[in-house]
């Protein structure tokens, strides 16, 4: 009887450690498919956030060529301010020059008085 019992229980033993071994390459199998779908709902999003970088990245290059613009119209105002303000300090010059000489001529003019 002692057989039996053995021969029995190494069978249902066996039953059940088949069941495990099914429901765990089950189980393995379930994961690894929820694993696959999970990557590509991931894979999913980055291609759409590649999308909107790209967009990003157009609105960026025009913004870049809309400053350079930018940038060579201030230097050209930088330069024609600077040459203004060299024109204006040489009319100065020449304005003091003028007042210069037109008080020497008035200073001539009052000497020749004087010496009559």
């Amino acid at each position: 009887m002692d057989i039996v019992v053995a021969t029995y229980a190494r069978r249902y033993y066996d039953d059940d450690m088949k069941e495990v071994k099914m429901k765990k390459e089950t189980d393995t199998e379930f994961l690894a498919r929820m694993m696959a779908e999970g990557f590509a709902q991931v894979n999913t999003r980055l291609d759409g956030i590649d999308v909107r970088l790209d967009a990003i990245d157009a609105r960026l290059d025009g913004i870049d060529g809309r400053l350079l613009s930018l940038e060579k119209g201030q230097a050209e105002t930088h330069r024609r301010l600077d040459s203004i303000e060299k024109k204006q300090v040489g009319m100065l010059e020449s304005i003091d020059e003028t007042v210069h000489k037109s008080e020497f001529i008035k200073l001539v003019r009052r000497v020749e008085v004087l010496e009559k």
